[in-house]
């Protein structure tokens, strides 16, 4: 057999190679996720519904309410979000899964704002994008909240924490595993599926109680997404960012 060469591991080449990688991580994701216990593939298959609600719920399937469809493509977002944000973590980026969640808590947020003080989403609608950033942007809408009293769903600990992993530089890649070395992406992780799904699960959660109350749906359409929404917490774990400490110290040997 003859040796590889720097160019079998450039190129297009390069692309092969991490494709095989990432789809093996893909296979291994989806066949140890039944076996995770009780609450992780409960949690997965009803994320799968509320998606499928949310998804059909920012295409007017259930009849169009006109207007400028604001509510509706920030929903839509929100599915193309946790939709890649479930294919990072089956391929084993869970770091980017974990940005890609950020954004999606960052939205439940801003909808947040919407209902209580319906004036923003007059301004917002109304908005240039210069002001949208200026007025409405992650800090600035959290800092409304806060103001409000009115408490903030994702606050500024958690979203620090959310922006710790990928977003912002200077943290080691995929570092899950306590005194274990970081990895590149497409390397199954047990801890880093389990963070992934819980964190995506809880933004997506939280997005889907809070769109409820924003827009005008069906009304067994809205019970059915709410106590969707109300499921789906109950199997969220305890391996997310805020325990990350506290499950590795349980579950990892000295």
């Amino acid at each position: 057999m003859s040796e590889s060469t720097d160019d079998d591991l450039e190129g297009d080449n390069f692309y092969s190679i991490m494709r095989g990688l990432e789809d093996s991580c893909d296979t291994q994701s989806s066949e140890a996720l039944p076996a995770l216990g009780e609450k992780p593939p409960r949690l997965y298959t009803t994320l799968g519904t509320i998606l499928s609600l949310l998804d059909r719920t920012s295409s007017c399937y259930w009849g169009c309410q006109g207007g400028d469809h604001a509510i509706e493509y920030l929903t839509g977002g929100v599915c193309n979000s946790a939709r890649a944000a479930i294919r990072l973590m089956h391929m084993g980026f869970y770091d980017e899964a974990l940005t890609v969640s950020r954004s999606i808590a960052e939205r439940a947020n801003l909808v947040f704002l919407f209902l209580y003080d319906p004036d923003t989403l007059t301004e917002w609608r109304s908005a240039d994008e210069r002001v949208r950033r200026r007025k409405y942007s992650a800090v600035q809408v959290r800092l409304r909240l806060e103001q409000g009293n009115c408490g903030v769903p994702t606050d500024q600990d958690r979203y620090s924490k959310l922006s710790g992993y990928g977003a912002h530089p200077g943290h080691s890649p995929q570092h899950f595993i306590p005194h274990g070395p970081p990895t590149a992406g497409g390397l199954y992780s047990e801890i880093g599926l389990l963070i992934s799904l819980n964190e995506i699960g809880r933004s997506v959660i939280l997005y889907a109680g809070i769109c409820v109350g924003s827009m005008s749906l069906p009304e067994d359409v809205s019970r059915r997404l709410h106590g969707l929404a109300v499921e789906a917490a109950h199997h969220l774990g305890r391996a997310d960012l805020d325990g990350m400490d506290e499950y590795w110290k349980e579950t990892m040997p000295e």
